[in-house]
């Protein structure tokens, strides 16, 4: 299974989620843990649904994302 999912917020992006996370749980027998950036409050429906649904989930701010990804390379 891949490991990220990219999460489009139009019609069925989360639904589309929740079952691709429901997939993974069957699959692995392990919730899955969600990390995703800060973006304004763009990102606050998403960690509102992640809420309602009991996922664990880490927001990080982009700055520290992006320079987490230029030192790795």
């Amino acid at each position: 299974m891949e490991r990220f999912f990219v999460l489009i917020m139009i019609l069925g992006g989360l639904a589309s989620f929740l079952r691709y996370a429901q997939d993974l749980e069957s699959f692995t027998g392990k919730r899955a843990a969600v990390v995703l950036e800060a973006t304004g409050r763009y990102h606050s429906p998403v960690v509102q649904f992640l809420d309602e649904h009991q996922f664990v989930h880490i927001v990080i701010n982009p700055l520290l994302s992006h320079q987490l990804n230029v030192r790795n390379g």
